[in-house]
Parts: C-alpha cells; sequence; structure tokens
C-alpha cells in the first residue's frame, strides 16, 4: 500500500518553486552528459535557450549558478569551481518588475539610462556576492581581497560619498543601498514625475569590469569564465531586451551570456549599437531545448530516470537506488495500449 504521508513527487512543476537542493537532488542529465554539450557554460559564446513552459529552462540554468556549484562541490568549493571551468550568476527577470521602467512623465532615452543603471548595480553585486563567498572559503584568496575591492569602486564615475570598502562583501552592500535609493526614485516617480538619479556608472562598465578586475587581483580564477544566466527573459520590454542584446553584443573577456525564455519571449534581436540586430551563428548561438531534447535518441530513458530521482528522493524507493532499475520497474507498471486504426 503506498505510503502517502511522504507526499506527491510530482506536485511542484515548476523550477521556479524548489530550492537549491531541490535543484540539485532533481536533476538528471542527458545520456551521454548532454546538457554540458548542448549548453556548454564553459563557452565564451553567448547562447539563447528557447523553449516552452516546462522544458527544463529554469531548472538547467539554476543547476548552472553559483549556489548550485556551492552544493556539488560541498568544502572544496574554489577547487570545485575551478575544475567546472565557470561562475554562474544567475538572475531571474520576472522578479525585477520591468513594467517600473516606462512612461510616468519620463522620456523613453531617460529610461533607457536607468534601467542600464539598474541592471548594473544588480548584476554587480550578484558577482560580487558569489565571489565574496568563494573568498571566505579560500585562505589563498583572501590576502588579495582588499586590493580588488578598491579597484571595484574605482570603476563606478562618481565615488564621492561613498564610504570606502575593504571586502567584497562591503562593497556589495553599497552597490545594494544605491539601488535602493533608486528604487525608491523609480516607485515615487509615478506621483512627482521627478526622477533625481544620479548615474554612477556608464553601461556594461561594472557588468564586464568587475570581473575583469576580480581576475586579474585573484590570481586563482584567471581561467574561470563568468557566466551570467538570464532566465525568464519574457518578462523584459522590448527596450529592456535592446539592452540586454547590446551587452551580448559587447561583451569582454572573462564573461559571456545564457538566456532563457519562451519561443515567444524573445521580442527582439535589435541593440543600441547602431540599431543594427546580434546575428545567430557569430555573436550567439541559439539552443532550442524542447525541441533538442525531444528528438535526442535516448529522451525516452531521460524521463524515466527523470520520474525515478523523484520517487527516489521522496522517498518511495531506497536513497541508493538505481534510476535505471526504477524506470524499468515504472515501465512495467502502465498498460501497452493495444495498437489499432483507431489508436492511430
Amino acid at each position: 500500500m503506498t505510503d502517502v504521508s511522504r507526499g506527491n513527487p510530482f506536485e511542484i512543476t515548476k523550477a521556479t518553486d524548489f530550492t537549491d537542493k531541490q535543484i540539485g537532488s532533481y536533476f538528471v542529465d542527458m545520456p551521454g552528459g548532454g546538457f554540458t554539450t548542448f549548453a556548454n557554460p564553459r563557452s565564451p559564446m553567448p547562447l539563447v535557450i528557447r523553449g516552452g513552459k516546462g522544458s527544463g529552462k529554469t531548472h538547467l540554468m539554476r543547476y548552472f549558478s553559483y549556489p548550485l556549484q556551492k552544493i556539488r562541490n560541498g568544502k572544496d568549493i574554489l577547487n570545485g569551481v575551478l575544475k567546472e571551468g565557470y561562475l554562474g550568476v544567475y538572475f531571474r527577470c520576472g522578479g525585477l518588475n520591468a513594467e517600473r521602467f516606462r512612461n510616468k512623465g519620463q522620456t523613453e532615452d531617460a529610461w533607457k539610462a536607468v534601467f542600464a543603471y539598474y541592471m548594473e548595480l544588480w548584476f554587480a553585486q550578484l558577482v560580487l556576492c558569489a565571489v565574496s563567498d568563494l573568498v571566505r572559503g579560500a585562505s589563498e584568496l583572501a590576502d588579495v581581497e582588499e586590493r580588488a575591492t578598491v579597484e571595484c569602486m574605482s570603476l563606478l564615475d562618481d565615488v564621492s560619498g561613498l564610504p570606502q570598502q575593504s571586502s567584497l562583501s562591503g562593497l556589495s552592500d553599497v552597490l545594494q543601498k544605491l539601488q535602493r535609493e533608486l528604487d525608491i526614485a523609480i516607485n515615487n516617480c509615478a506621483l512627482t514625475h521627478q526622477l533625481p538619479v544620479t548615474i554612477r556608472a556608464s553601461s556594461g562598465k561594472l557588468v564586464f569590469g568587475i570581473p575583469q578586475v576580480l581576475q586579474k587581483d585573484l590570481p586563482s580564477l584567471r581561467d574561470i569564465q563568468f557566466v551570467y544566466l538570464i532566465d525568464e527573459y519574457e518578462n523584459l520590454a522590448e527596450p529592456q531586451q535592446r539592452y540586454v542584446n547590446t551587452l551580448l553584443r559587447e561583451k569582454e573577456l572573462p564573461c559571456s551570456f545564457k538566456i532563457g525564455g519562451r519561443l515567444y519571449g524573445f521580442k527582439t534581436y535589435k541593440t543600441y549599437s547602431a540599431e543594427e540586430d546580434i546575428k545567430e551563428g557569430s555573436e550567439y548561438e541559439a539552443l532550442a531545448l524542447d525541441a533538442k531534447l525531444r528528438d535526442h535518441r535516448q529522451y525516452k530513458l531521460y524521463v524515466q530516470r527523470l520520474c525515478a530521482r523523484r520517487l527516489i528522493e521522496a522517498g518511495y524507493a531506497p536513497p541508493d537506488s538505481n534510476e535505471d532499475a526504477i524506470a524499468n520497474a515504472l515501465a512495467q507498471a502502465f498498460e501497452t495500449p493495444v495498437l489499432s486504426r483507431l489508436h492511430d
């Protein structure tokens, strides 16, 4: 008899509702290491990941993110990241509320500049938080952290009035404060029709500059690729997507991008660089994730393993169970429909 107290392991269907631990526990690779082949996070070539709802975009991108790298590698985080060859910076557009950056008595050019600055601050915080955590777990990096912090602060165009910092986490706190002040100005703009903002960084300066400084001052990170994993791209308006497209086109090493969105979610491929489009094949590669999975010759085995992994993690099978053995047992638990012309 089934023990219903364990709950339904298939009840949650959205990867955004999973904890980091669940993302790691439920992840199943395509036979033959397919996902690393499909969406190689170590590659400097940007990648656009298109797919319908439930195709696995979010699960895959979160699996490549630093919190999951940390879980996978346990206490030896630095060597694990070095072995994987990248540091994943995950950003979900769904939490941005992109509609705030429109109208309210302001010009499109004003919102373009404010949105770019807002994103610079957010991306910079995500990078600094990840590397700060990495530094805490690696004594060989801690002695040069202060120098890297000072150089990262120098990337701001106007540092007057900002407290000097000696740690990456402290600098991240400063940027968070600037972002909160920007939030207040944006939210009140609907009432005041004024946007009192001091932009302290040019577009791309923090996104590319901070990884460059960190790689220069922290020698252990010299061969690391900083990968911006931008998820739920469909939530950005067309002008906002043009900003991201421009970053993608003008990217600088050691940075790259993996952008995930619904099939209909890519509203434009234009950039702010002379109004030109980003070109597939030369400036980015495209992955139709759901089609790629369905066409895989071992797709059936992959889906069976997904089901088996959920059952094992939920306690319906012993933790050391073989996924393929559970998958074979599942195949025997369902009736095979009789083939007939009516069935066809």
